[in-house]
């Protein structure tokens, strides 16, 4: 049988250029973008992996490789 675990990967890049500032560290209901989506996935997956740059993040996220986290 195969493995039927769930695996949520939280993208925490981007510019941010039109936004104003980091996407992923905008509050919002008293936790960050960022806090909330990761809350969220740890509801419904097995494991999160987190990805990118954002700095000021709670959680470890791995480095994405120069050309944003999709890569």
């Amino acid at each position: 049988m195969a493995d039927s675990r769930l695996t949520g990967i939280l993208l925490v890049g981007g510019a941010s250029t039109r936004f104003g500032s980091p996407k992923a560290l905008a509050r919002f209901e008293g936790e960050t973008l960022a806090e909330r989506a990761w809350r969220l996935l740890d509801d419904v997956c097995d494991e999160r992996i987190a990805v990118g740059r954002a700095k000021g993040l709670p959680f470890p996220a791995l480095a994405d490789e120069g050309t944003g986290p999709v890569a």
